[in-house]
């Protein structure tokens, strides 16, 4: 990673799986709230048009009417393992010098840190494809673990640096330290939208800062390059940070309003199924609220 591109590339695979996890948390949980089940966090998505199923630890009900997407390759484990390949593959062939010897030892430390990404996506295909006797949750831990692996180097990392080049990294850390908090929160409360949201967030807010980073230490030619023991600059890179979490706290609100909006286009299709207190009988416990009261219906369930 000691160039731009270095930065780029593990900053864009960070973002493209973080838009993707935001996006996922709010389709499951308002197809939880339209279709009256309760949310259900995985760490990962597929093409499963139950959205609420969790994929940890799988019942054998659940194995029973999931075997025919045992088939469907999972993209998003699959491409996660890809990446993981495609960057300790770039990290080892920038590490060899012109007589073949390993000689960036900064690269090794890269390459453990995409190791224990595997680890993760190895696991989350394990329960992709509903291999019995796993024990749950390991998809949560292999992921909280590789974060805290990922900020453990990175804190050594630093020995030497100068200011700006430590205080940026720092500012890394701070991010890869509450994804490892968000993934744990997740393990116990897989029912709560919130901490799948937090941990997409920080993984966001760590892909944009990798960019900063890079930018920040190797700017492009003709680029103003940035003082490393200025404090006034140093000020600004703190302000920059900030401006990053705004950021995405204002991405994760309008991608949010849009999954929304188009969600509820396709839920009015039809009429929204809603548990009755009075005929629990009728439509097998359900009646047909008609779609001019869906939305009165939803706010007076979030007053009570």
């Amino acid at each position: 990673m000691g160039s731009l591109i270095g930065h780029v590339v593990p900053g864009s695979f960070f973002i493209i799986f973080a838009i993707w996890w935001t996006y996922d948390a709010f389709r499951r949980y308002f197809a939880s709230l339209w279709q009256d089940r309760q949310f259900r966090a995985s760490t990962f998505s597929t093409s499963c048009n139950n959205c609420h199923i969790n994929y940890s630890s799988p019942s054998e009900e659940q194995r029973k009417r999931s075997m025919p997407l045992s088939r469907i390759p999972p993209i998003e484990p699959t491409l996660k393992l890809l990446a993981v390949i495609f960057g300790m593959v770039g990290e080892y062939a920038t590490a060899l010098d012109d007589s073949g010897n390993f000689v960036a030892i900064h690269n090794g430390q890269h390459m453990t840190m995409f190791g224990f990404f595997a680890f993760n996506a190895i696991f989350e295909l394990l329960y992709a494809y509903q291999v019995p006797g796993l024990p749950p949750d390991l998809d949560y831990l292999t992921g909280a673990i590789a974060f805290a692996i990922e900020g453990l180097l990175f804190i050594w990392h630093l020995h030497g640096r100068s200011h700006l080049d430590t205080q940026v990294h720092t500012f890394l850390v701070y991010a890869i330290v509450m994804c490892v908090v968000s993934t744990i929160l997740e393990i116990f409360f897989k029912d709560d939208v919130r901490p799948r949201l937090l941990r997409a967030g920080f993984t966001l807010l760590q892909g944009t800062w990798f960019f900063f980073v890079g930018f920040i230490l190797y700017p492009p030619q003709g680029w103003k390059t940035w003082a490393p023991e200025d404090h006034e600059q140093m000020m600004i890179v703190t302000m920059m940070f900030t401006w990053n979490v705004a950021g995405v706290l204002l991405f994760q609100l309008v991608l949010g309003c849009i999954v929304y909006l188009s969600m509820r286009r396709h839920f009015f299709k039809k009429p929204l199924l809603k548990k009755s207190p009075i005929d629990m009988n009728s439509n097998h416990g359900y009646t047909i609220v008609p779609e001019s009261d869906v939305m009165l219906n939803l706010l007076e369930d979030d007053e009570e």
